[in-house]
């Protein structure tokens, strides 16, 4: 039987910025991917928590729609504000606020996260930033 106050305990680890409590929410083989990383697990995941944290110091996130889509799988809506004032995927801050809509699929285990599959539009993210997208033999480049 699945938990639903798992994702909960989810969310609110995220709303406070808590890379540990965040691990925590996941099985032991539990895994987080979105469009920045693929299959995070432990404390890789844990750092990559943090540096969103730090590169946005005033990350928030909030819960729209959400709830069970079929068995053990959940879906989580959500709105992520903050403010880019430290380095970001390689890039320098730009010191620009972004707003982000996504969502997660959480497959549940009982009451931990089994795995986690976030999207979101990167293209969204970058044009807020004021970070211009081009191929990678170019490279990107800031307009701020």
């Amino acid at each position: 039987m699945t938990d639903p106050t798992t994702v909960q305990r989810y969310l609110e680890a995220w709303q406070r910025r808590d890379p540990a409590a965040i691990v925590a929410c996941f099985t032991a083989d539990g895994t987080y991917s979105d469009p920045a990383g693929q299959g995070m697990q432990g404390e890789v995941l844990a750092g990559y928590a943090s540096a969103l944290f730090s590169a946005f110091p005033d990350f928030n996130i909030e819960a729209l729609e959400h709830g069970f889509i079929g068995g053990d799988t959940y879906a989580l809506q959500w709105v992520i504000t903050g403010t880019q004032n430290g380095d970001f995927m390689g890039l320098p801050p730009t010191g620009r606020a972004g707003r982000l809509e996504g969502m997660d699929l959480i497959k549940l285990e009982g009451n931990k996260i089994k795995s986690v599959t976030g999207y979101w539009d990167t293209k969204t993210l970058m044009d807020q930033l004021g970070v211009q997208l081009v191929p990678a033999a170019v490279g990107a480049t800031s307009t701020n």
